[in-house]
Protein backbone atom coordinates (compact mmCIF):
# COMPACT_ATOMS: atom_id res chain seq x y z
CA UNK A 1 0.00 0.00 0.00
CA UNK A 2 2.64 2.33 0.74
CA UNK A 3 4.51 1.81 -2.35
CA UNK A 4 1.07 2.93 -4.29
CA UNK A 5 0.74 5.77 -2.26
CA UNK A 6 4.95 6.57 -3.16
CA UNK A 7 4.34 6.27 -7.21
CA UNK A 8 1.12 8.07 -6.96
CA UNK A 9 2.65 10.99 -5.37
CA UNK A 10 5.81 11.04 -7.39
CA UNK A 11 3.44 10.90 -10.29
CA UNK A 12 1.39 13.70 -8.89
CA UNK A 13 4.65 16.02 -8.58
CA UNK A 14 5.71 15.23 -12.05
CA UNK A 15 2.85 16.21 -13.11
CA UNK A 16 2.65 19.38 -11.17
CA UNK A 17 6.24 20.47 -12.22
CA UNK A 18 5.98 19.75 -15.91
CA UNK A 19 7.06 22.66 -18.28
CA UNK A 20 4.00 23.92 -19.49
CA UNK A 21 4.22 25.47 -23.09
CA UNK A 22 3.27 28.95 -24.04
CA UNK A 23 1.03 29.36 -26.37
CA UNK A 24 1.47 31.71 -28.82
CA UNK A 25 -0.17 32.46 -32.65
CA UNK A 26 1.47 30.67 -35.33
CA UNK A 27 2.13 33.78 -37.41
CA UNK A 28 5.20 34.09 -34.69
CA UNK A 29 6.69 31.15 -35.97
CA UNK A 30 10.27 31.80 -37.07
CA UNK A 31 10.24 35.14 -35.08
CA UNK A 32 13.19 34.62 -32.53
CA UNK A 33 13.49 38.10 -31.39
CA UNK A 34 11.20 37.80 -28.29
CA UNK A 35 11.82 34.23 -28.12
CA UNK A 36 13.04 32.29 -24.58
CA UNK A 37 14.77 29.09 -25.30
CA UNK A 38 14.15 27.78 -21.86
CA UNK A 39 10.50 27.62 -22.79
CA UNK A 40 8.72 25.38 -24.58
CA UNK A 41 6.44 26.93 -27.44
CA UNK A 42 3.03 25.37 -28.93
CA UNK A 43 2.46 28.09 -32.26
CA UNK A 44 -1.50 27.61 -32.84
CA UNK A 45 -3.14 28.63 -35.39
CA UNK A 46 -5.83 30.90 -33.14
CA UNK A 47 -7.79 31.93 -35.87
CA UNK A 48 -8.24 29.19 -37.87
CA UNK A 49 -5.80 30.41 -40.42
CA UNK A 50 -5.15 27.22 -42.00
CA UNK A 51 -8.57 25.92 -42.12
CA UNK A 52 -9.28 28.01 -45.55
CA UNK A 53 -6.13 25.30 -47.16
CA UNK A 54 -7.88 21.79 -45.39
CA UNK A 55 -9.65 20.15 -48.57
CA UNK A 56 -9.82 18.60 -51.54
CA UNK A 57 -7.84 20.75 -54.85
CA UNK A 58 -7.87 20.19 -58.35
CA UNK A 59 -5.36 21.00 -60.96
CA UNK A 60 -6.60 19.49 -64.51
CA UNK A 61 -5.11 21.06 -68.09
CA UNK A 62 -6.23 17.82 -70.29
CA UNK A 63 -2.59 16.11 -70.04
CA UNK A 64 -1.68 16.82 -66.51
CA UNK A 65 -3.96 16.19 -63.53
CA UNK A 66 -3.02 17.04 -59.86
CA UNK A 67 -5.16 16.14 -56.83
CA UNK A 68 -4.15 17.71 -53.53
CA UNK A 69 -5.69 16.91 -50.16
CA UNK A 70 -4.47 19.32 -46.92
CA UNK A 71 -4.95 17.70 -43.81
CA UNK A 72 -4.35 20.12 -40.55
CA UNK A 73 -2.60 18.67 -37.86
CA UNK A 74 -2.77 20.31 -34.19
CA UNK A 75 0.19 20.28 -31.76
CA UNK A 76 2.66 18.60 -34.06
CA UNK A 77 6.36 18.21 -32.69
CA UNK A 78 8.69 19.97 -33.29
CA UNK A 79 11.78 19.38 -31.81
CA UNK A 80 10.90 20.86 -27.92
CA UNK A 81 8.18 22.87 -29.54
CA UNK A 82 5.09 22.08 -31.01
CA UNK A 83 2.78 24.01 -33.75
CA UNK A 84 -0.43 23.62 -35.75
CA UNK A 85 0.30 22.38 -39.40
CA UNK A 86 -1.55 21.25 -42.59
CA UNK A 87 0.00 18.46 -44.81
CA UNK A 88 -0.95 17.05 -48.16
CA UNK A 89 -1.18 14.14 -49.99
CA UNK A 90 -1.32 14.33 -53.49
CA UNK A 91 -1.77 12.08 -56.98
CA UNK A 92 -0.31 13.80 -60.06
CA UNK A 93 -1.18 12.09 -63.58
CA UNK A 94 0.04 12.71 -67.29
CA UNK A 95 -1.44 11.88 -70.30
CA UNK A 96 -3.57 9.09 -68.09
CA UNK A 97 -0.60 7.89 -66.36
CA UNK A 98 -0.05 7.64 -62.81
CA UNK A 99 3.43 9.53 -62.05
CA UNK A 100 2.97 9.63 -58.42
CA UNK A 101 -0.07 8.71 -55.92
CA UNK A 102 0.09 9.14 -52.14
CA UNK A 103 -3.21 9.50 -51.31
CA UNK A 104 -3.95 5.99 -49.49
CA UNK A 105 0.11 6.15 -48.20
CA UNK A 106 -1.41 6.97 -44.46
CA UNK A 107 2.37 6.25 -42.98
CA UNK A 108 4.45 9.01 -40.94
CA UNK A 109 6.13 9.71 -44.02
CA UNK A 110 3.93 10.46 -46.39
CA UNK A 111 3.07 13.44 -44.05
CA UNK A 112 6.60 15.19 -44.97
CA UNK A 113 6.81 15.53 -48.21
CA UNK A 114 3.99 18.99 -48.32
CA UNK A 115 3.76 20.23 -45.18
CA UNK A 116 4.63 23.26 -42.96
CA UNK A 117 2.56 25.75 -41.13
CA UNK A 118 4.48 29.05 -42.11
CA UNK A 119 3.20 32.37 -43.00
CA UNK A 120 4.73 34.94 -45.02
CA UNK A 121 4.82 38.16 -42.77
CA UNK A 122 1.43 40.00 -42.45
CA UNK A 123 -0.24 37.04 -44.36
CA UNK A 124 -3.28 35.30 -43.65
CA UNK A 125 -3.33 33.46 -47.40
CA UNK A 126 0.06 33.14 -48.26
CA UNK A 127 2.64 30.22 -47.08
CA UNK A 128 5.77 28.39 -47.45
CA UNK A 129 5.45 24.55 -47.15
CA UNK A 130 8.51 21.48 -47.56
CA UNK A 131 8.36 20.27 -50.70
CA UNK A 132 9.42 16.98 -51.57
CA UNK A 133 8.48 14.42 -54.44
CA UNK A 134 8.99 10.80 -54.23
CA UNK A 135 11.10 11.04 -57.40
CA UNK A 136 13.88 8.68 -57.68
CA UNK A 137 16.34 11.83 -58.82
CA UNK A 138 18.33 12.71 -55.57
CA UNK A 139 18.78 16.34 -54.69
CA UNK A 140 19.44 18.31 -51.64
CA UNK A 141 17.33 20.47 -49.62
CA UNK A 142 19.82 23.78 -49.09
CA UNK A 143 19.35 27.13 -47.12
CA UNK A 144 20.12 29.72 -49.46
CA UNK A 145 21.75 32.75 -48.18
CA UNK A 146 19.32 35.27 -47.46
CA UNK A 147 16.62 33.19 -49.07
CA UNK A 148 14.27 30.36 -48.48
CA UNK A 149 15.02 26.76 -48.52
CA UNK A 150 15.30 24.98 -51.27
CA UNK A 151 12.55 22.81 -53.29
CA UNK A 152 10.19 24.60 -50.76
CA UNK A 153 6.60 25.21 -52.06
CA UNK A 154 4.79 28.64 -51.88
CA UNK A 155 1.02 28.13 -51.93
CA UNK A 156 -1.49 31.27 -51.69
CA UNK A 157 -5.34 30.79 -51.26
CA UNK A 158 -6.92 33.02 -53.58
CA UNK A 159 -10.64 33.32 -52.03
CA UNK A 160 -13.53 33.36 -54.36
CA UNK A 161 -14.70 36.72 -56.03
CA UNK A 162 -17.81 36.34 -57.79
CA UNK A 163 -21.42 34.11 -56.91
CA UNK A 164 -20.49 30.66 -57.96
CA UNK A 165 -16.70 30.35 -58.21
CA UNK A 166 -14.54 27.91 -55.46
CA UNK A 167 -11.17 29.76 -54.38
CA UNK A 168 -8.56 28.99 -55.76
CA UNK A 169 -5.02 27.67 -54.50
CA UNK A 170 -1.70 29.66 -56.70
CA UNK A 171 0.85 26.59 -56.39
CA UNK A 172 5.06 28.35 -57.13
CA UNK A 173 8.02 25.33 -56.41
CA UNK A 174 11.04 27.21 -55.80
CA UNK A 175 13.78 25.04 -56.81
CA UNK A 176 17.70 26.17 -57.40
CA UNK A 177 20.17 23.63 -59.21
CA UNK A 178 23.70 23.00 -57.64
CA UNK A 179 24.38 23.40 -61.40
CA UNK A 180 22.89 24.40 -64.89
CA UNK A 181 23.68 20.31 -65.87
CA UNK A 182 21.75 19.05 -62.75
CA UNK A 183 18.83 17.57 -63.92
CA UNK A 184 15.16 19.04 -62.32
CA UNK A 185 14.26 16.03 -60.21
CA UNK A 186 10.51 16.70 -60.07
CA UNK A 187 7.52 16.11 -62.40
CA UNK A 188 4.75 18.36 -60.98
CA UNK A 189 4.68 21.51 -62.58
CA UNK A 190 6.10 24.43 -61.11
CA UNK A 191 3.58 27.16 -61.12
CA UNK A 192 -0.11 25.73 -60.92
CA UNK A 193 -3.76 27.26 -59.88
CA UNK A 194 -5.81 24.54 -58.28
CA UNK A 195 -9.42 24.83 -57.64
CA UNK A 196 -10.88 23.58 -54.85
CA UNK A 197 -13.44 20.99 -54.55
Amino acid sequence: MKTIIYILFGMFLTCGFAQQDETVSIHKLGNHDDQDYSKSYYYKDINNDLDKFVGTWKYDDGNKKLTLVFYKDVHATSGKDYSDEIYARFKYEENGTVIYNTLSDFSASSKLRITGSGFYPNSTTKMNLHYAEPTNIPYDRVGLKGLKYSPSLDIEYLPCVSLGCSPQLKWDLFFVRASASDPIPFKIPFDLTLTKQ
